[in-house]
């Protein structure tokens, strides 16, 4: 058994190869001419943090943040080299093809896909490319895009436009040339059939916020509903996130745990893989899984880690997957801002009214203001808004998520097995609750400070979260929470 400090040391080296590692991405998109011997540089990162793990020097730290910065540089600039390689066909009428990963956005101009395996087709030839296209189909496109299920190859025309944030090129007005439907997923059809199902027994609306919220299918709710709930701070409870994976998680651990810890941990990551199904790849279920995984496994042989270390772990992963991210992906930002806020400020915020009564209540509050005072800066720099009644609308609603989850499930397998008259029975307290989160939606949007035009100047942004971190140590002398005593899923 290691003894603490060593613990702490290697914990320490973790976080610090890690966020070197992001460190050297983020360095070579911000100066892409720096010289970089690839094998070299590699050969020397994994020297240094070999190093650094080697020995028990404390001041070797710095070593690994080295070590993680130079294989950093090599990932970052490889990956910016290639995506620059689309730049010469900006303006130019293309072809691309790609496979659908995940459901068709809805948006004010039309229809977003979201692609993966692009290629583009450059003299008669499909060449493949790492660099993200912004793809978006016009509304009159709508009889073609509704037969697009996720999976699907997808061959687009249209002219290549500049990009913007991780998008290195648009393709704004996109047209489907070509759908190459691939073997539908069982459980895709599934949640297919359930979604029809729920809309026998309660209404369109009702039915679409209902799937957002247990699935995460992007189901178009109208402009007006989706503007409420932006206003309200509410849009995280239309997509599937890492809330509903944990929800998810621990209930699935504490049903198989009285039998078998190794049957819970194997069936919690049955059901993480089929909802990673259902819901498709974003930053926030890309995030959600990595953590959940890793926090199961460890919980299976009786071992812990610190939230700081999960959380550049992860991280780091996502960015070893895909370096763009961390050049201006605001879904990956407000997820782990996010989840930072839960797992490292929620806990001692929570230590402090732990005598309080209703805990329940108190523990959302904590989780919503910890989430909010990370994310919010993210929001407004991005953006160029921020909402004020966050906090109101969060707490009205994230007490019943849960609920609303489970008895929109029941109200779907009711739908499956009964007849309509009484289904629609089974399905009135779903409905009901649905109904409640939007009137809770344009609630919130009605009232002052709902939605603010804020752009604050990056130098700002940086002082505030220095700020921050600055507070965080203060709480943790004061309460001395134990982090290792935390989990994620349990």
């Amino acid at each position: 058994m290691l003894k603490l400090a060593e613990r702490l040391h290697i914990s320490w080296l973790i976080i610090a190869a890690n966020l070197g590692l992001l460190g050297g991405v983020a360095l070579a998109k911000i100066n892409p001419d720096l010289p970089v011997v690839p094998w070299l540089f590699i050969a020397m990162g994994i020297s240094f943090i070999a190093l650094s793990f080697l020995s028990r020097i404390k001041l070797i730290v710095p070593i690994a943040v080295i070590g993680g910065i130079l294989i950093g540089l090599v990932m970052g600039q490889e990956t910016l080299t290639k995506a620059k390689q689309i730049d010469k066909y900006i303006g130019d009428e293309v072809k691309i093809s790609g496979v659908m990963t995940e459901d068709v956005n809805a948006n004010s101009r039309g229809y977003a896909i979201g692609l993966d395996d692009i290629e583009l087709q450059i003299d008669g030839h499909w060449r493949p490319t790492v660099a993200r296209i912004w793809v978006n189909a016009s509304k009159s496109n709508w009889e073609v895009v509704e037969k697009i299920k996720r999976g699907d190859k997808v061959i687009l025309s249209g002219v290549l436009d500049s990009g913007f944030g991780v998008y290195r090129a648009t393709l704004s007005d996109a047209n489907i040339v070509k759908i190459i439907h691939q073997t539908n997923h069982p459980i895709i059809y599934l949640r297919d059939k359930f979604y029809h199902q729920l809309q026998r027994v309660m209404t369109q609306l009702e039915a679409g916020l209902g799937m957002g919220i247990l699935a995460g299918e992007k189901i178009d709710l109208g402009t007006s509903i989706k503007n409420a709930f932006v206003a309200a701070s509410l849009t995280h409870i239309l997509v599937a996130s890492g809330y509903n994976l944990t929800v998810l998680t621990r209930f699935s651990r504490r049903l198989f745990a009285k039998k078998s810890r190794w049957l819970a941990i194997f069936m919690s990551l049955v059901f993480i893989w089929a909802f990673a199904i259902i819901t498709g790849s974003s930053a926030s279920m890309n995030r959600a899984i990595i953590v959940a995984v890793i926090s199961l496994l460890l919980w299976g042989v009786g071992r812990r880690i610190h939230p700081l270390v999960l959380l550049s772990l992860t991280a780091a992963i996502t960015v070893i997957a895909d370096p763009t991210v961390l050049w201006g992906d605001v879904g990956w930002y407000l997820s782990f801002g996010s989840f930072a806020g839960v797992i490292l400020l929620a806990p001692m915020l929570n230590d402090l009214i732990k005598k309080l009564p209703g805990q329940a209540v108190w523990q959302v509050l904590c989780e919503t203001i910890s989430a909010q005072a990370v994310t919010w800066p993210i929001i407004a720099l991005f953006m160029g808004t921020v909402s004020l009644v966050g906090l109101i609308t969060n707490v009205l609603v994230l007490l019943l998520l849960p609920l609303t989850m489970l008895l929109t499930f029941f109200a779907g397998i009711g739908a499956f097995i009964l007849p309509t008259v009484l289904a629609k029975i089974v399905a009135l307290p779903a409905a009901k609750l649905l109904d409640y989160v939007i009137t809770v939606a344009k609630w919130g949007a009605m009232l002052p400070g709902a939605s603010l035009t804020f752009q604050p100047k990056v130098k700002t942004v940086v002082i505030y979260y220095v700020v921050l971190i600055i507070a965080g140590i203060v709480l943790k002398i004061v309460t001395k929470h134990n982090f290792y005593g935390d989990n994620v899923v349990e």
